[in-house]
């Protein structure tokens, strides 16, 4: 998977040197992390380090920063991955032609890049670039670019790649709870109902957002209508429908601001099994 970083996404919109390290440490440099640890490719551009993160600070300014202890744990993560190679303009395509972007007067030269190499955008905070896409109009042809610009739409894409699992996912979304998917002797009940029922990858996009949908109505404590059922003595149970008329649940419980995935189940019946109940039952009495 290869992303490149958007540079306009860097044109001093920072109030404060503080207000761009508290993006970097959030965001920026996990998803950095994420990106080397699965192999992907972190394309710049020769000016990336010019760019202004303030009115008057550049972003290479940050490497001469002493005495702030989040600046020394990420310098030489971040002098890495913006100075040394890949750099897209060694081998940059033709872009020739007309690129339109709402709200930008001129194209930057990355997103035509981007466009040209159906890549990723990898944008920093700005107004312009919090969107999961960003539609350019290329010789009057729309063409939808993914961009990633918080820890969530780079963990989104991770999964809708097949990179990582729901497991991985749902462990380090940034929710408003912990998810925790219960493992027993080293046997992961919930990730199992996913791998081994064929679920389509549509299936598994559906299904993991109606769990987020689920835990927005749990810390928003709303109605959660039909994605769940109270099956009693703190037990309850996710609902969703999946392709070729299955129904897909999985049985969880809600402790201490964390939702604890227990196991679940695909059938084409709306029953419940009574010994996938009582499996779940059992399972609760390992938390």
């Amino acid at each position: 998977m290869d992303v490149i970083i958007n540079d306009y996404s860097l044109s001093g919109q920072f109030s404060s040197m503080e207000d761009f390290i508290e993006n970097l440490c959030n965001d920026i440099i996990p998803i950095i992390k994420y990106f080397k640890l699965y192999n992907c490719k972190i394309y710049k551009s020769y000016e990336t380090f010019d760019r202004l993160i303030t009115e008057d600070k550049k972003l290479v300014d940050i490497l001469h920063i002493k005495g702030i202890s989040e600046i020394s744990k990420i310098k030489s993560m971040l002098a890495a991955v913006m100075s040394e190679p890949p750099y897209w303009n060694e081998n940059g395509h033709n872009t020739e032609g007309e690129y339109i972007i709402e709200n930008i007067q001129k194209c930057p030269e990355c997103i035509k890049e981007a466009t040209e190499r159906k890549s990723i955008l990898f944008s920093f905070a700005h107004e312009f670039f919090l969107q999961h896409f960003i539609t350019v109009m290329k010789n009057s042809i729309k063409i939808d670019l993914r961009n990633i610009y918080n820890i969530n739409t780079a963990l989104n894409h991770l999964f809708e790649e097949k990179i990582i699992n729901e497991h991985t996912l749902f462990r380090e979304l940034k929710l408003g709870m912990k998810v925790i998917f219960l493992m027993v002797e080293d046997r992961n009940y919930t990730q199992e109902v996913f791998d081994n029922n064929n679920f389509t990858n549509k299936d598994r996009v559906k299904a993991k957002e109606k769990i987020v949908k689920l835990i927005e109505h749990i810390t928003n404590k709303t109605d959660a209508g039909d994605l769940c059922k109270n099956l009693g003595n703190r037990l309850w149970e996710f609902r969703n429908n999946i392709s070729d008329s299955r129904i897909f649940r999985i049985f969880y419980v809600l402790n201490n601001n964390k939702i604890i995935f227990l196991n679940g189940f695909v059938k084409k019946t709306q029953q419940t099994p009574q010994s996938e109940i009582d499996k779940a039952r059992k399972l609760m009495k390992n938390i």
